[in-house]
């Protein structure tokens, strides 16, 4: 019995301690890892709903009757347009559209032909042809107030650094800012360049007479839920609760009745 209790006991301070143990895992601050953008793939970077021009120069001496042909896909074609473009130009190779981009964020693809016929035989040749990804993603604003102190400052650079990238994440440039004063310095990135998760934002000037603010954390993307954490602990702590009031029943056998009876019946008096 008292074994058995003892084990009870045991197990459910093991459930207790793994419940804050988890809590606390969860709970702990996340670590930023410093790591910098590859430029190489996709080609470009454009913005959700981007009005932006394609454009193919490619006029040949010995040419004429040039075409060009632009097939666009997306896995969600919403917003683009338009899917398909094709021109046609007598002596012209060279050739020039707007594109709008998905209203996703998501990868567009473009197929560029251009066609042109050879004028010493009138023969059809392919003279261009290329394929082109872009990266469609939100619009991120970031902000940074600098202050100047008892003098002006001139030509001054503002740099925006994140999770302490060797390389800027873009650079906004102010001509003037007047003594005493401070400005609010603002740049637009691509979202698909910003790492998703806890992120560090760090502000520098090229003038030390602009004082930058701290440097400050923020979070990107849909911050990780949780809760389902707390109900695991809960039900953990419930259960040990459970257990203890259980175990600190004490586990008796009752008698059998006839032994009851035989105590409940009064002893005979032995007298003369």
């Amino acid at each position: 019995m008292i074994k058995n209790k003892v084990l009870s006991i045991t197990v459910i301070l093991i459930l207790v301690a793994l419940s804050f143990i988890v809590l606390a895992s969860f709970n702990a601050p996340e670590t930023v890892h410093a790591s910098s953008p590859s430029f190489s793939s996709p080609s470009a970077y454009k913005y959700t709903n981007e009005i932006f021009p394609i454009s193919v120069n490619n006029s040949k001496a010995g040419y004429d009757n040039y075409t060009i042909n632009i097939l666009m896909g997306a896995k969600n074609d919403t917003g683009l347009s338009p899917l398909s473009y094709h021109s046609f130009s007598k002596n012209n190779g060279n050739f020039t559209t707007n594109i709008r981009a998905p209203s996703k964020s998501e990868n567009l693809y473009l197929f560029i032909t251009e066609t042109a016929m050879k004028e010493s035989n009138s023969k059809l040749t392919t003279i261009y042809s290329s394929e082109k990804t872009y990266n469609i993603s939100n619009p991120v604003k970031f902000n940074a107030t600098v202050k100047t102190s008892s003098a002006p400052a001139n030509n001054i650079t503002v740099n925006f650094f994140v999770n302490g990238n060797q390389h800027p994440m873009g650079a906004a440039h102010i001509s003037t800012i007047k003594a005493n004063s401070s400005y609010n310095a603002t740049i637009t990135v691509p979202g698909a360049l910003v790492p998703k998760g806890k992120d560090l934002l760090t502000i520098t000037t090229n003038n030390p007479a602009v004082t930058p603010p701290k440097s400050t954390y923020f979070y990107y993307g849909h911050p990780p839920n949780y809760n389902w954490i707390y109900y695991i602990a809960a039900v953990a702590v419930a259960f040990a609760i459970f257990m203890i009031l259980v175990s600190g029943k004490r586990n008796t056998i009752k008698a059998p009745k006839w032994k009851r009876q035989k105590k409940t019946k009064s002893p005979k008096n032995n007298t003369k």
